[in-house]
């Protein structure tokens, strides 16, 4: 897919509005739909795409469904006006309404059947974060799916860092060692192998104590997988090779 590609928003809400206008802004040639006509007929008065998408379907990269729930979504995907049938192999959704577990695998069987990759991909930060393009996006599916759906969600390491170290979901930790991850540097501050003595000394006091402390037996599960993937001697940041391996995933200065 080219950097500039072809992409409908459904859904022009208070959050599929401000990710439309995000898309237009990087340079994408963006149609946007929904129920209602003010809603599409400002879109276009900005600078959206205009044309039915019935006819346009087949020249679409991407398609972000931005609706309520999981009816919907299925309605735009495979109703009478389905849009999945109509687009061509190798382009994606991107699906953002929260859904079951079970309802996003049967999509995604689906759409690979007309040869579409599919992300479900519920999303968190207002109407505000998505005028900045700069929500949160909590999705998942193939890697495959994700490649193909870069140009809507790319997000450089940096960037990641940049949004989270100013939402709620921060931590001193994650402001202190990400950066050493970005950097792809892993001179160890703090070594990995400090942290299964330290956490194991918590365990052995809580033990006695009678204390559960699940969060601190999780955390050394992955600091143990960690030295056992060879890593002890370098930076405790090295601990996200174990995520990004499991996950399949390429961390920077990763070969």
């Amino acid at each position: 897919m080219s950097d500039a590609s072809k992409i409908a928003v459904i859904g022009l809400g208070s959050m599929g509005y401000g990710m439309a206008q995000s898309l237009l802004r990087a340079g994408h040639e963006t149609f946007g739909a929904d129920i209602n006509p003010d809603a599409v007929a400002r879109f276009r008065a900005e600078g959206g795409a205009e044309g039915d998408l019935a006819e346009v379907a087949g020249a679409l990269n991407a398609v972000a469904v931005v609706v309520l729930n999981a009816a919907q979504t299925e309605t735009v995907l495979f109703g009478a006006a389905g849009l999945v049938p109509r687009m061509q192999a190798g382009a994606v959704v991107v699906a953002c309404a929260t859904v079951p577990p079970d309802f996003a695998k049967a999509m995604e069987a689906r759409c690979a059947a007309h040869g579409v990759h599919y992300l479900d991909a519920p999303i968190s930060g207002g109407s505000v974060k998505a005028a900045q393009g700069a929500l949160s996006v909590m999705a998942s599916g193939r890697p495959e799916a994700f490649a193909a759906a870069a140009p809507v969600l790319g997000v450089t390491p940096e960037k990641f860092v940049d949004v989270l170290s100013k939402c709620a979901g921060t931590s001193w930790m994650l402001e202190n060692r990400a950066p050493h991850i970005v950097e792809g540097d892993y001179t160890p501050r703090s070594s990995v192998n400090i942290w299964p003595k330290d956490l194991g000394i918590v365990l052995d006091i809580a033990r006695s104590a009678g204390f559960s402390a699940p969060i601190t037996a999780a955390a050394l599960q992955q600091y143990l997988a960690a030295a056992g993937q060879g890593l002890g001697q370098e930076d405790d940041a090295a601990v996200a090779k174990v995520y990004a391996r499991n996950a399949g995933l390429t961390l920077p200065g990763q070969a």
